[in-house]
């Protein structure tokens, strides 16, 4: 059956989409530490075919121009859909990650937005003297420009961090959430509604976060920074070996979560244009 000019457009839309999300949650690890998945997809070769796709179908552009920068992304209009992509840091760990003892019980690397819960923690981790044993680095507005440095400086703070503290910017959800589970760093994730646009109304009440909690997400939630104290008092306790497995479990489900969204994203594409046809 031949595809009208308008299917045709949308199909290309859908391969858009479902190689730059799936080259964005893709993180590629060594046939060690997933033994199980017989075929892997390279990161590489997503990124190439998300950016084919956007460079070349699209005629999209990225910023900043630098390609080492920590976060690319770019936006464009055509006709009357709004495209946006944007790519993730390079992400390849490896065993060693795992075993090794991490000089920090914590890290946030991120912008202090006024008014905000961002401030709260700030308040929280100063008040308890935490802020000397986690990793923290913040600013005070938002800025594009990141270069290799502050790329290399964010991934050494994952690696180096037992938890990566996720507080609520526009939205509850974040893309550091999934860079954190690259490295094994435990997510500690601010479990509240935002103003932003991501399931906030009456239609999706019980946002944010429902996919990751629905998929058994091994993150530690948390509604008031108050609380963080206690959460970093316990991990002063763990031992290494038991922050060792904890580590496997976050990667494994990380692992899982991924090839779940990859076989979502297929078959919903499968569906919609490449549907079963009875013969006879």
């Amino acid at each position: 059956m031949r595809l009208t000019r308008k299917r045709l457009c949308s199909f290309l839309v859908f391969v858009y989409c479902l190689f730059s999300v799936y080259a964005a949650y893709s993180v590629f690890f060594k046939s060690q530490l997933v033994a199980r998945v017989h075929r892997v997809v390279s990161k590489k070769e997503s990124l190439a075919n998300g950016l084919f796709l956007w460079q070349h179908i699209l005629d999209g552009v990225l910023e900043p121009a630098d390609e080492d920068a920590q976060w690319r992304e770019g936006s464009l209009k055509s006709r009357r859909t709004l495209f946006r992509y944007r790519k993730f840091p390079r992400v390849e760990p490896d065993w060693s990650m795992l075993r090794t003892s991490r000089p920090f019980l914590c890290n946030f690397l991120g912008t202090i937005y006024k008014n905000s819960s961002r401030e709260t923690l700030m308040e929280v981790l100063k008040k308890e003297g935490l802020d000397k044993l986690c990793w923290i680095a913040v600013r005070q507005e938002w800025q594009p420009n990141e270069s290799k440095d502050s790329l290399r400086s964010y991934q050494d703070a994952l690696l180096e961090s037992d938890l990566t503290l996720s507080p609520v910017g526009i939205n509850t959800e974040c893309y550091r959430i999934y860079e954190a589970c690259s490295y094994g760093s435990v997510p500690v994730v601010e479990d509240v509604m935002t103003p932003g646009p991501c399931g906030n109304s009456t239609a999706f009440h019980s946002a944010p976060l429902q996919l990751l909690k629905s998929m058994g997400a091994p993150f530690i939630f948390i509604k008031n920074w108050a609380d963080l104290p206690a959460i970093l008092e316990k991990e002063k306790t763990m031992s290494l070996d038991e922050k060792v497995q904890r580590r496997k479990k976050l990667l494994e489900w990380y692992r899982h979560f991924k090839e779940q969204l990859r076989l979502k994203f297929t078959r919903s594409l499968e569906d919609a244009f490449l549907p079963q046809t009875k013969e006879g």
